[in-house]
């Protein structure tokens, strides 16, 4: 758990470099800071580990979570980016289900 803590960034995620190498897609936004997949698989560890609050702390304050596509470019508040961050909060949604949030 250190390790992974270790390797967070200032805005609160992970880069997929912090999870070991990675190839990138050629048409993949230009990402700089964290990226939602490599946030998402250290939150599942942190929380399986027994830190279950960084999912709040990290939502939104209007309630979602965002995401953005690691294989193609989507203009911000189009359909695509819409549903990406729709599909962030699915699968964040799932995490209070099982976890205690006081």
């Amino acid at each position: 758990m250190d390790e992974a803590l270790g390797k967070q960034q200032a805005d609160g995620g992970w880069t997929l470099e912090s999870l070991g190498p990675w190839k990138e897609h050629p048409d993949a936004a230009i990402s700089s800071g964290s990226s939602n997949y490599a946030t998402a698989v250290v939150a599942v560890a942190l929380e399986q580990a027994g830190l279950k609050r960084w999912l709040l702390a990290h939502q939104d304050p209007a309630g979602y979570w965002e995401a953005i596509s690691v294989n193609k470019r989507y203009a911000a508040g189009s359909m695509p980016d819409l549903f990406m961050r729709d599909a962030a909060t699915a699968f964040a949604a799932p995490a209070f289900a099982n976890a205690e949030m006081r």
